[in-house]
């Protein structure tokens, strides 16, 4: 079948424009092999040239564009040949985070007009979760997750997926009943967590921003009360951030804090425990 006919819209990671047309002829080649007559044609060309604010830049080179304006031409030149099946091929690795986050805003928009399927690929956690509705996780060609994406995230089901949305500390367990595990990477230290704990569960997962800071005294009154997750925080190494303090436990731990929650994260300020709720322990099998 010729490419003209297979309805296919694919967005190259380089944009792949021309490079000896213009943006109007550009958006004029993926036209081609539509039986409409010239008038037609220019009209199309001038709508989507309106659409994807490049009518001040129909007579320029893809050379004298920036990335976001040779996005944009892409853009419009793989949605005027009316696709019923849009791939991209990681269409943001090329730009600065600043632009990268207003074109994904108008990418999102372009999709929800968009009546087809969409198929994203990409290795960026946050284009993945802000675009897609549903998200399938690859390693090594092998499927390990599939599913509607705000549930992948939150409740991922491998190690490689919990890995992949973001998940900081992972570690191999020992199951010691239904509900408790010792964690093998984390100083061997005892949780227990408030989901069953199946045979094929190999790893437990918890995100670095799930830790409660816990003083001496909630922690004497939650030991006496024979609750757990306890996490004591001594020899901490602590990276400022802009808006966030990273601090890496003794025990290999990664807890991640706001500063408007706590301003300071001096030696004197640490709270003398960590406290992990069981519900935040993800529990995970192997790839």
């Amino acid at each position: 079948m010729a490419p003209q006919k297979r309805r296919t819209g694919y967005l190259f990671q380089n944009y792949a424009l021309f490079p000896n047309m213009t943006v109007a002829q550009n958006m004029a080649a993926g036209l081609a092999g539509e039986r409409t007559d010239k008038n037609k044609e220019k009209e199309q060309i001038r709508r989507f040239l309106r659409l994807f604010q490049l009518e001040s830049l129909e007579k320029l080179y893809p050379l004298q564009l920036s990335g976001g304006q040779q996005q944009r031409a892409a853009l419009a030149r793989m949605l005027i040949s009316r696709p019923e099946i849009l791939l991209f091929d990681e269409p943001f690795a090329a730009l600065d985070s600043y632009l990268k986050e207003g074109l994904r805003m108008e990418l999102l928009k372009i999709l929800k007009d968009f009546n087809g399927i969409s198929i994203l690929v990409t290795h960026d956690r946050d284009e993945a979760f802000q675009l897609c509705d549903q998200i399938l996780v690859l390693d090594r060609g092998n499927v390990i997750d599939y599913g509607d994406t705000k549930e992948v995230f939150c409740h991922p089901k491998t190690e490689m997926s919990a890995r992949v949305t973001g998940c900081k500390n992972i570690s191999r367990i020992k199951r010691i009943n239904s509900h408790t595990f010792c964690a093998l990477d984390w100083d061997e230290i005892i949780l227990h967590t408030d989901e069953l704990i199946e045979d094929n569960i190999t790893f437990a997962g918890v995100r670095a921003h799930s830790f409660r800071q816990c003083s001496a005294q909630d922690a004497r009154r939650l030991q006496k009360r024979g609750e757990a997750n306890l996490i004591p925080v001594s020899d901490a190494a602590v990276s400022e951030m802009p808006f966030e303090w990273y601090v890496t436990l003794k025990n290999h731990l990664w807890w991640k804090i706001e500063k408007k929650v706590s301003g300071s994260m001096e030696k004197k300020e640490m709270p003398p425990w960590l406290y992990l709720p069981p519900q935040e322990i993800l529990l995970l099998r192997d790839n």
